[in-house]
């Protein structure tokens, strides 16, 4: 009997785990939804600030300024800054240790060309998944921005780019997971400093038919500031979408696991309650046929 009083109570912990997972599957599903709404917007903004910059890069020659922006120009250095996108908690498959992986696979190769460099996470599960002999280079660990996500990215961004022009680094590059679909998500990574046209700004060479003014340099920095915090409050709501998806998919998996282990439990339950009965009635019955 004792062996069935063990099966009864692991039947029970998984039956409450189960109902653990569903739970958290449910609120995954709902703060996906909301994840996805603030990552479409924040796609359309980031792309619409990319048009402008385009054409900044495209007519940067005919900018008469009083020095070049180093935000669109870039600067020669071997400094190189890394902001890691990730979870502030676990649970969600691994989209933590996936990025942590791919930002090891960069930093090695980033050290291979001679580069220095210095790593800032944004969430708290990036830095335990990177390589042991890379976690000395986290210089600061913040969390992921929860609920006024445009106005902390802004000061974070405002951070970085006072930090880039007291020359802490040269070049910065961001590394998050891309939204792909519900089942997908593929680690990314992105240069972020200097201000990179896109690849369609770069194939089109007619000019365009109208000027920004005043094109000076209070302009461009407005331009490039803005521009730059579009561009990571996209990445940060592009790695919360898969964030919620990646765990709302891992909570379907331990749910479903849950459902079959209680089935094999419950089924080994019974045929060993039935094997005691059998052995029960056995004895009973030699025993009445000595007497």
């Amino acid at each position: 009997m004792a062996n069935l009083k063990d099966l009864r109570k692991r039947i029970q912990v998984v039956k409450s785990t189960k109902k653990i997972t569903s739970a958290m599957k449910l609120v995954a599903t709902s703060y996906l939804k909301k994840a996805e709404g603030r990552y479409h917007s924040g796609l359309s903004y980031r792309n619409g600030f990319q048009g402008v910059v385009d054409r900044l890069c495209r007519n940067l020659k005919a900018i008469d300024t009083e020095k070049e922006n180093e935000l669109i120009v870039g600067r020669k250095g071997d400094k190189c800054l890394l902001i890691l996108l990730s979870a502030d908690r676990g649970l969600c498959a691994g989209f933590n240790g996936n990025i942590g992986r791919y930002a090891s696979k960069r930093i090695q190769v980033l050290q291979e060309a001679g580069k220095k460099v210095h790593v800032l996470c944004i969430g708290k599960k990036a830095a335990g998944a990177l390589k042991p002999n890379h976690k000395q280079l986290v210089e600061k660990i913040i969390s992921m921005p929860t609920d006024r996500h445009y106005h902390d990215v802004s000061i974070l961004v405002e951070k970085v780019i006072k930090d880039f022009y007291e020359e802490k680094f040269d070049t910065c590059e961001v590394i998050y997971n891309q939204f792909k679909s519900i089942l997908a998500c593929l680690p990314r990574c992105e240069p972020f400093i200097p201000v990179q046209p896109s690849k369609e700004s770069l194939q089109n060479k007619n000019q365009d038919l109208y000027d920004m003014e005043p094109m000076d340099d209070e302009f461009v920095n407005k331009i490039t500031t803005k521009y730059l915090v579009a561009h990571l409050y996209a990445a940060v709501v592009d790695s919360q979408v898969s964030e919620q998806s990646s765990r709302m998919m891992a909570m379907d998996s331990a749910s479903r696991n849950a459902e079959d282990l209680i089935g094999k439990m419950e089924l080994k339950y019974n045929r060993t309650r039935q094997s005691i009965i059998t052995s029960e009635l056995i004895e009973i019955i030699s025993g009445a046929e000595a007497l």
